[in-house]
């Protein structure tokens, strides 16, 4: 059985590391042709051309290994029922899911695998390529440090910012509203702008402060002022971590993201989506191992790298299809994040167990 079960691995690892070179190369040299002009064009330096398509790598990865563990598992399946392996395996007395177990938990380790890089390479990998990219070819830092039109709540104060800019530590046209525990408004306080010092915080400059009765809504009082501190906890890195791209924070960083837009009165479904779908995506490995199996079965001794590539790919578009149509629902908030970024797992794992009991059939 342990040798058996090393031949079928083996098999499958030879097949898998074939289509993933192949993948990664055409991935690739479709990338390099697109964008190789704009590197020309704005007189970039080898080092930096190829080092943005280095940096790439790790992503492309992530993206096109379910489609290689699909080719390799009906590759696998498929070369031993066209050499008459299969045949023999089932005369001894083994089981198709005992044949396509090593492959199954060869596809999980990969899964979890996918899942390490989504918590370490992965996210240094993706804000690296958009760092050289702007650099190379925008010439100007990232515009995603910074922000307009940002409103949070802390506490009892709804706060809200014309232009949060991380970099320099501002946060320009400031409005700050604070409630009552009825949420009636008693005080609301306007500036110019806000500066960040290390040693006292948030600093105010020209404020307008105006209190109201919360009862009667009237005003009570009205001042300005040139300077006045300004109590929020967050600093210019949490603003500059919530402008990131989610998929350039650790899985655990974007989850803390996530639990401090709750907290904040911030709408956090995007954020939600997103999480689960990098959650999600790593599994589409297992899934795709399982697919492959019935599709080989139903191709038989016709199984040849012809159909297996076009096979892949096309289960493989369609999955990338599907997962972006569910995850655009779930930003709409039609279903749940968890549902809509296990929705394509769950389907192409259905798909195969239809084909699989139809196969047998």
């Amino acid at each position: 059985m342990r040798r058996l079960s090393r031949y079928v691995l083996s098999s499958f690892n030879r097949i898998f590391l074939l289509a993933l070179a192949a993948f990664v190369g055409l991935y690739l040299l479709v990338d390099c042709f697109e964008n190789i002009d704009n590197f020309i064009n704005q007189g970039a330096g080898l080092v930096m051309t190829v080092g943005y398509f280095a940096c790439k790598i790790p992503l492309i990865l992530g993206q096109v290994m379910p489609m290689a563990v699909l080719m390799a598992s009906f590759m696998t399946i498929g070369g031993f029922s066209r050499t008459s392996e299969l045949t023999a395996m089932r005369a001894a007395g083994m089981s198709l899911g005992r044949i396509a177990l090593p492959m199954l938990l060869a596809s999980a380790v990969l899964a979890l695998a996918l899942l390490a890089l989504e918590q370490t390479l992965l996210p240094l990998s993706a804000q690296a390529s958009r760092e050289i990219w702007a650099q190379a070819i925008k010439q100007q830092p990232s515009l995603d440090q910074r922000q307009q039109d940002v409103w949070l709540r802390e506490g009892n104060k709804i706060l809200h910012f014309d232009l949060a800019d991380a970099d320099n530590g501002r946060l320009y046209g400031v409005e700050v509203i604070r409630l009552d525990p009825e949420f009636r408004i008693v005080e609301r306080l306007q500036a110019r702008q806000a500066r960040f010092d290390q040693a006292t915080g948030w600093q105010l400059e020209r404020v307008r402060l105006r209190r109201f009765d919360p009862v009667s809504g009237a005003l009570t009082a009205e001042e300005t002022v040139a300077a006045r501190p300004l109590a929020l906890a967050l600093t210019p890195e949490d603003f500059r971590e919530a402008m990131a791209n989610p998929r350039e924070l650790p899985l655990t960083q974007h989850y803390a993201l996530q639990q401090r837009f709750q907290r904040e009165g911030r709408a956090p479904q995007r954020l939600q989506v997103d999480l689960q779908a990098r959650l999600a995506a790593p599994f589409a490995c297992l899934v795709m191992a399982f697919l492959g199996v019935p599709f080989a079965l139903q191709q038989g001794r016709r199984s040849s790298l012809a159909t297996g590539l076009a096979v892949s790919v096309s289960v493989g578009i369609g999955f990338y299809i599907l997962n972006a149509i569910m995850t655009a629902i779930g930003y709409k908030g039609v279903l749940p994040p968890t549902v809509a970024a296990w929705a394509p797992d769950l389907l192409f794992l259905l798909l195969g167990i239809w084909l699989l009991l139809n196969t047998r059939e």
